[in-house]
């Protein structure tokens, strides 16, 4: 860990390594007292934040809990963690990184290449039916919860998630996640 800490500078990692890192990560099988020391020992600067968009009757709280206001880093800083909270009219359910991670991997390979994405694709935790496959809205699954997102809707949680994670404060902090967490 000393030697990629060292040849990685945080203002600049080359290219490669910043894509496959975060795979690197994910294969690993850490126990959760080693994952902590991983992330005790690289300190990444992950400030807390929320970000909150609506999707058709459907709400997205991201809730990222990190270093909080204007504390100096290592004062203060939770260990940083992603939460998303999907609220629909009769539920409100959180989830952690892993599913959060795998809809952003789907709907972005959705939104850049749609063909590449299967009528009806089903992951370890997100499962998404495309609109017209088995109904006319969109079916979105988390884990045992089915979803059923009308075809605007799904557009816009499709625009709104990938544009929020391309860029600005959530972009930099899903990249230092993706490096803690791992990715695919």
């Amino acid at each position: 860990m000393i030697i990629l800490t060292t040849c990685w500078p945080a203002s600049s990692p080359p290219a490669r390594l910043q894509q496959i890192f975060p795979l690197l990560m994910r294969t690993r099988q850490w126990t959760f007292e080693q994952r902590e020391t991983f992330i005790q020992e690289m300190r990444p600067s992950v400030r807390e934040m929320n970000e909150t968009f609506t999707a058709g009757e459907l709400r997205f709280d991201i809730r990222v809990e990190g270093q909080r206001g204007d504390l100096p880093a290592a004062v203060g800083d939770e260990t940083p963690r992603l939460f998303l909270v999907l609220t629909g009219s009769n539920f409100v359910i959180p989830f952690g990184w892993e599913a959060f991670a795998e809809l952003c991997r789907l709907l972005t390979t959705y939104r850049t290449t749609p063909e590449a994405v299967r009528r009806y694709s089903e992951g370890t935790h997100i499962t998404l039916g495309l609109p017209g496959t088995a109904h006319q809205d969109a079916i979105l699954g988390f884990d045992a919860l089915r979803v059923f997102v009308p075809a605007e809707a799904f557009g816009e949680l499709v625009r709104e998630l990938t544009e929020r994670v391309a860029t600005g404060a959530l972009a930099n902090a899903v990249e230092a996640l993706r490096t803690l967490y791992g990715d695919l």
